[in-house]
C-alpha cells in the first residue's frame, strides 16, 4: 500500500508558478517598448499620409460636383481655393458675371436652383502653389451669396477660377497641390477636354497652374 501511494504521488502534475519574475517583466517590457519606438514613426507617417489623401478627396470630389452642376444647370461653375491656405469653395461662375453687369441673376430659374459649397483642409494641410506668379484677388460678400461664412469667406484672398462649362469641360488644364508641413502631398490635374479630375500622390510632373 505505501508503495501504491508513493508511485501515485510521482504521476502528479507539478504545481504551476501563480505569477512571473521580475526579470520576466522587465524583458517583456523592454520588448514591448522596442517594438513600439520602431512602429511609432512608421504609424505616425501613415496617419498624417491619411490626413493629406482624404483632404484630397474630398477636393477632388468638389471638383467633380461643379463639373457636374455645370452640366446639371447649364451655368458656368467656377472652383476657387485659397493658395497656401486651406479654404475652397464653388459657386456659378455666371452669377460673377452678371453681377459685374449690374443684372438680377437670382431672376433667372437656373440661378434660383444653383447650387454652391464651400470647404476648408485639416490644420495641418494645405493648398500649394506650383509658382510664385498665381494671381489672387478677394470675392464680395454678395458673389458668395448661398454660402452661410460668405461675409468670411468675402477676406480671403482666391485663386483664380477653375471654370466648368455646361457640356462638362474645363477651360484650360490645371494642377492643384494639397500636402502637409512634412511634405505627404497629392496633386489633382484637370483635363480641360474631359473636364474630369484626377488624384495623384506626390508633387506633379509637369506645373499646370
Amino acid at each position: 500500500m505505501v508503495a501504491g501511494s508513493a508511485n501515485s504521488n510521482r504521476l502528479l502534475p507539478r504545481r504551476l508558478r501563480a505569477a512571473f519574475t521580475l526579470l520576466e517583466i522587465v524583458i517583456v517590457l523592454a520588448i514591448v517598448s522596442t517594438i513600439a519606438a520602431l512602429a511609432w514613426p512608421v504609424t505616425m507617417r501613415w496617419i498624417a499620409d491619411r490626413s493629406v489623401h482624404e483632404s484630397a478627396i474630398v477636393v477632388r470630389s468638389s471638383l467633380v460636383s461643379a463639373r457636374l452642376w455645370a452640366i446639371d444647370t447649364s451655368l458656368t461653375y467656377q472652383f476657387r481655393f485659397e493658395p497656401n491656405g486651406r479654404n475652397f469653395i464653388v459657386f456659378p461662375h455666371d452669377r460673377e458675371y452678371a453681377t459685374s453687369n449690374q443684372t438680377q441673376p437670382n431672376a433667372d430659374p437656373a440661378y434660383a436652383s444653383a447650387r454652391a459649397i464651400s470647404g476648408e483642409l485639416p490644420e495641418n494641410v494645405s493648398f500649394q502653389l506650383l509658382s510664385d506668379s498665381v494671381s489672387v484677388e478677394q470675392l464680395t460678400p454678395e458673389l458668395l451669396k448661398g454660402l452661410p461664412n460668405a461675409a468670411e469667406l468675402s477676406r480671403v484672398r482666391w485663386s483664380a477660377p477653375l471654370l466648368f462649362h455646361s457640356d462638362g469641360t474645363a477651360l484650360t488644364d490645371a494642377t492643384i497641390r494639397i500636402a502637409d508641413k512634412a511634405e505627404n502631398e497629392y496633386h489633382i490635374t484637370i483635363r480641360s477636354l474631359t473636364g474630369m479630375p484626377t488624384l495623384k500622390e506626390g508633387p506633379p510632373e509637369v506645373a499646370g497652374l
